[in-house]
């Protein structure tokens, strides 16, 4: 028979072990819903873990204010295959060569979309590939590699802040471009006032655009504003007749032409060192 005091003893001796145990490895990014929260510097190994844990088709990765993700030289990597966004207040990457967000989609899904907003800084690169829905990218702030995303949806990114790197005491002023490509809709690129980047290259099946308002490159080190929305398709097509006895076989080609408008815009305040070119194709 146990005792009060007995039971008491063991009560405070369960505590004691309990806390002695080890947090789990994404105790900084909190998990609340399909919402992870980090409001603590932590690891790029604590967020994949706490992604990895979540699961599900949706995901919402939010980074606060003053919180660091220190990239450790990997990539944030989200598993996730619906409706997929990260909102980044913080810092991401520490400047390693695979830092950065990287995400590749599902093709075969209309419900698979990204959206990236960025007011920190992502110390490496966006790069998203095979997104099946549409792609929207918003950076007040900062990146320091480049922007590129490929998706069979709707492509926007709106930057306002700089992509590439500014000079210091060991090297010279880095720019990155923007790049954006879609396989069945539009692209736009609009690049705001305060915005200092690379090339930018807008690609459309449907549609391209790219208006400029900022700054595009430097004297030093021109670049180009490109947005393409002409294609063509291609079929060849085997002809088979019998005539007379003789047996006739061919190939006619079918050449389409597919796109859409294409347009360039630079703003009185933007400043590009470079070259533009804009090709479409008007119904």
């Amino acid at each position: 028979m146990t005792s009060s005091k007995q039971r008491l003893a063991l009560g405070t001796a369960t505590i004691a072990l309990l806390a002695s145990l080890p947090t789990t490895a994404w105790a900084d990014c909190s998990i609340e819903g399909t919402t992870i929260t980090c409001d603590a510097d932590a690891t790029v190994d604590d967020v994949n873990a706490a992604l990895n844990a979540l699961g599900g088709a949706d995901v919402s990765l939010i980074v606060l204010e003053g919180v660091a993700i220190d990239g450790q030289s990997t990539r944030i990597q989200l598993p996730q295959l619906g409706a997929v966004s990260i909102n980044n207040a913080g810092t991401v990457g520490d400047g390693g060569f695979n830092d950065g967000i990287y995400y590749f989609g599902d093709p075969s899904s209309t419900e698979n979309s990204f959206s990236v907003v960025n007011s920190g800084l992502i110390d490496g690169a966006i790069n998203l590939s095979g997104v099946g829905g549409d792609v929207d990218i918003v950076s007040e702030g900062d990146v320091s590699s480049t922007i590129y995303a490929f998706a069979l949806g709707d492509l926007t990114a709106t930057v306002n802040g700089r992509v590439g790197r500014p000079s210091d005491e060991v090297r010279s002023e880095e720019f990155h471009g923007v790049t954006l490509q879609s396989g069945g809709g539009t692209t736009s690129i609009v690049i705001g006032q305060e915005a200092v980047v690379g090339s930018l290259a807008s690609t459309g099946r449907s549609g391209a655009s790219v208006n400029v308002r900022g700054r595009v490159g430097s004297a030093e080190r021109g670049h180009s504003v490109a947005a393409d929305a002409f294609n063509t398709t291609f079929n060849s097509e085997g002809i088979f007749e019998t005539g007379d006895g003789f047996l006739v076989s061919g190939f006619t080609d079918h050449i389409v032409a597919v796109g859409g408008a294409a347009e360039i815009s630079v703003s009185e305040t933007a400043v590009v060192w470079g070259s533009a070119f804009a090709q479409g194709l008007t119904q």
